[in-house]
């Protein structure tokens, strides 16, 4: 009984271990990937050079977090996420 008493603790605390894990070690992937010059798309999670997210706004280059595909992607659906 004493050990029931703290499962849905321990289990909580094991899974936020778990996401910090991961967030840590996509965080490295990133960062080695942008050294070579890849972003991520925050849609899709894909690895794409930057000319892949640039977008022109009112005369100004910008750089967008979803890449060219994504964006054409929720244009058409009406902000639909695409279903991986």
């Amino acid at each position: 009984m004493a050990d029931d008493r703290y499962r849905a603790k321990n289990s909580r605390d094991r899974m936020r271990k778990r996401m910090a894990d991961w967030k840590k070690q996509n965080e490295k992937e990133a960062e080695a990937e942008n050294t070579r010059g890849n972003y991520r798309c925050a849609d899709c999670h894909n690895y794409l050079p930057l000319r892949e997210f640039e977008y022109v706004f009112e005369g100004e280059t910008k750089v967008a977090r979803r890449c060219k595909d994504c964006r054409t992607y929720r244009r058409k659906h009406r902000g639909q996420r695409r279903r991986y």
